[in-house]
């Protein structure tokens, strides 16, 4: 019964490794259990002008601290490729910057600026004066934030060809006592 008790406590990772049973190993849908943070997960497919099709998933973290940071992952999604398995993973830690960095066989760059982030309260992910932009073989494969456009102005002559996205899952874990609300819409498909 104590190895169980460990299972939950705040040192669950060490101890999970030595003594409990099933897998605590993070995943991008799953972030560990003694992370106590409050998580967004979002993942969206692009489709290029040459047709080839990318997954780029987005993980928002904010620990009871107010700690912020972004797991950016990005992969190909041909069907039978090595490519999908040579995805890469980017953790955005810092307030502002630009990161180049092959996934599969793409040359991709993010962009971001969290420094003026707004968040409503304990939310993982900001709510404005921020921006996060995924360039992958020099077109616009994600733009989320509400500056996106001043940003694309400023560091573009000429603005990019953008690719078609959509975002085809959300999920998130909410640590803390508090009211919770959230919005969807739904369509109908034709």
């Amino acid at each position: 019964m104590r190895d169980m008790v460990a299972c939950f406590s705040d040192h669950a990772v060490r101890v999970a490794e030595s003594s409990c049973s099933g897998s605590f190993a993070s995943s991008l849908t799953s972030p560990p259990l003694t992370a106590n943070k409050n998580t967004a997960s979002s993942s969206y497919k692009a489709t290029l002008s040459t047709r080839k099709q990318l997954l780029v998933n987005l993980i928002w973290h904010r620990t009871n601290t107010g700690d912020a940071s972004v797991l950016v992952a990005v992969e190909d999604d041909e069907e039978n490729s090595s490519a999908k398995r040579d995805g890469q993973c980017q953790v955005l830690r810092k307030k502002k910057g630009n990161r180049p960095f092959p996934a599969g066989n793409s040359a991709c760059t993010l962009f971001w600026d969290f420094s003026a982030a707004k968040y409503a309260g304990a939310a993982p992910e900001p709510v404005k004066d921020f921006y996060l932009v995924v360039l992958a073989d020099d077109e616009l494969v994600l733009l989320v934030g509400d500056t996106c456009r001043d940003f694309i102005k400023s560091k573009f002559e000429r603005k990019p060809r953008v690719a078609e996205f959509s975002m085809y899952r959300r999920a998130e874990q909410v640590f803390g006592v508090t009211h919770h609300s959230t919005k969807a819409r739904f369509c109908r498909w034709r």
